[in-house]
């Protein structure tokens, strides 16, 4: 697997941070690809650890997580990841009670336990996913325990958001932030897709203003809010028959029983919809959520269940009829609906943006989706004075002190979008000044290609008569894309052997991200990658000798410059058929569903 840039950056500094502190955390919402950079900073972990001390040292690995569903997950990541690790990997929870491998994923429940602590003596390494739990006395418990053991245990964290909504800090456990990203950038780089936002007035502003005012707790906030919507909840379903009648819809609501009665007013209305909750068992919620993932049910109601650990890429409307008195919650919640759609299954909907409906005050309040750094006695590793942002040369994700004027990593002078970085988060640390409103969010235009990890060509350069078509190639693998309609691109890997895969349709920026994450997982030579040595090398004989006897023509097409455009050439002639029967199939089902939606067939 190749990682993104980002990720390599997150892994190299999160190990330089460890070199000076016992912990250190990483900040990165849904769409980094967090279980990815947990997978990958484990294998050189243990890898460089294995170089010094001898097989894993002493000690065990343990990743631990809160629920059981992210245990199984990550541990399937992980072995996608380090598949050289299978024999070494173990899973400790209620259910499976196996600690025997060097790498543990694990339960804090079950680990807190006395018996839980036993069967593992001594860690080398605690990494914690959703850390930001770690407020809470179990795991206090647990880095307490194996630090009495061990003075020298690294704790690693792992969070979309270093805060949390009872405003309790996380700085007991973690002194310092190795890496953030936010996911303003995450969108413009196509790996989750733009929201757009609407505040939506009920006629009950005051009454939720008033309540925002009270000093008091979220869940508190909720419970009064749950009456101030109680009479207004017909309003809520008119607005979503308006706006969003055809979307896959995820409400989050103030208590169990408003998110129960919204569910009875919109099956009255005729719409599919269904709600889960902490009341029900595990069992009947799987099944709730697996019916929703198929579109069975199109609306489901929640207070917070689906906050952390649902991933449906179907979605694409949020709607908040509550309060997210922490900015964390709010990101989390909206943060459901920006994944993009990448898997077989989820190709019955075609998603380009995410539809989000605020009916109380959350985008009012807090605005953007900079996530906030929120832990008392921190000092970010980025420091105060440093802005992180998107070079706009060479498009990488960057960490730029306030003052300078060149980007660190192309060398490019830059000095008007850091000063627009830096002024931009002054504003938004001050209380409701410069606040940039989500229904305002602006795609910024950038050339993708250069923060792809491989090269891209326009073969409609190099073939008379031909449109745009974008390919990158690999030594197995080649994707390609191509605009459908105005503004919507279709993705396609083709391998050398067997079929193409329409990777899915989208926005630019969207068709450029499934391709880089196929080429990523289907690649894995560092030559694959535009910076390699032969890229550059001038075309060989061989190569013009096998254009030649493809039909092309030097006199009617363009002439490859280098040995890489060459090989593009070859593998888009010799994968044409395969891609182009793909794009035909893939444009003749959107156009049948666009039809059938006109007609209103279901």
């Amino acid at each position: 697997m190749i990682l993104r840039d980002y990720q390599k950056d997150a892994i190299q500094k999160t190990k330089t941070a460890l070199k000076g502190h016992n912990n250190t955390l990483i900040v990165a919402p849904t769409g980094a690809g967090k279980t990815i950079i947990l997978s990958a900073l484990i294998d050189e972990l243990i890898g460089e650890r294995e170089e010094t001390e001898g097989l894993f040292g002493s000690g065990k690995t343990v990743v631990l997580q809160h629920r059981l569903e992210l245990v199984k997950q990550n541990s399937e990541k992980f072995l996608r990841v380090a598949p050289h690790f299978l024999d070494k990997t173990s899973i400790l929870t209620g259910k499976e009670k196996n600690a025997d491998g060097e790498i543990v994923f694990a339960t804090v429940q079950t680990l807190s336990t006395k018996n839980g602590m036993s069967v593992i003596p001594r860690l080398n390494y605690l990494i914690i996913d959703e850390a930001h739990h770690v407020a809470a006395g179990t795991y206090k418990d647990i880095i307490t325990h194996y630090t009495i053991i061990d003075p020298s245990l690294k704790v690693i964290g792992l969070t979309a958001t270093a805060s949390r909504a009872d405003g309790k800090g996380l700085g007991d456990t973690f002194d310092n932030v190795a890496y953030k990203i936010d996911t303003d950038l995450l969108i413009q780089m196509g790996h989750l897709v733009p929201p757009d936002s609407y505040i939506v007035s009920l006629g009950i502003d005051h009454e939720i203003d008033e309540i925002s005012k009270k000093k008091i707790t979220e869940k508190a906030k909720n419970e009064l809010l749950a009456d101030v919507y109680k009479p207004v909840h017909y309003r809520i379903e008119e607005e979503w028959v308006k706006r969003a009648p055809d979307k896959h819809t995820i409400c989050f609501c103030t208590t169990i029983e408003e998110a129960k009665d919204m569910t009875l007013l919109f099956l009255a209305k005729g719409h599919r919809a269904d709600v889960v909750h902490s009341k029900m068992s595990g069992k009947d919620v799987r099944a709730t959520i697996d019916r929703f993932h198929t579109g069975e049910i199109q609306v489901l109601f929640n207070v917070s269940i689906l906050t952390e650990g649902f991933d449906c890429p179907t979605v694409n409307c949020v709607m908040l009829t509550r309060s997210c008195s922490a900015k964390s919650t709010m990101i989390q919640m909206i943060g459901r609906g920006l994944r993009p759609i990448v898997e077989e299954k989820d190709r019955w909907m075609e998603k380009h943006d995410c539809l989000v409906l605020d009916f109380g005050d959350s985008l009012k309040t807090h605005g953007t989706l900079r996530s906030d750094i929120n832990i008392k006695k921190i000092k970010e590793s980025s420091k105060e004075g440093v802005v992180q942002l998107l070079c706009p040369n060479c498009k990488k994700v960057i960490f730029v002190e306030i003052g300078e004027s060149y980007c660190p990593k192309c060398g490019a002078e830059i000095i008007d979008a850091i000063m627009a970085a830096a002024l931009q988060d002054s504003d938004e640390s001050g209380e409701g000044v410069g606040k940039v409103p989500l229904e305002d969010f602006k795609m910024v235009p950038i050339d993708l290609t250069q923060n792809s990890p491989f090269n891209w060509l326009d073969m409609g350069i190099f073939f008379s008569g031909s449109k745009k078509v974008m390919v990158a190639s690999g030594f197995k693998h080649m994707v390609v894309m191509k605009e459908i309609a105005k503004d919507i691109w279709i993705a396609i890997g083709v391998p050398q052997r067997g079929k193409s895969v329409n990777l899915g349709t989208g926005r630019e920026a969207i068709a450029f991200a499934h391709c880089n994450n196929y080429m990523s997982m289907h690649e894995n030579d560092a030559a694959s990658r535009k910076s390699a040595y032969w890229h550059s090398k001038p075309p060989s004989a061989k190569q013009y000798e096998l254009l030649e006897s493809l039909m092309w023509s030097d006199s009617r097409d363009g002439s490859p410059s280098n040995c890489y455009e060459a090989s593009c050439m070859i593998s888009y002639i010799k994968g044409f058929t395969k891609f182009k029967a793909t794009a035909v199939a893939a444009y003749e089902e959107r156009s049948k569903s666009n039809d059938e939606r006109e007609v209103g067939v279901s």
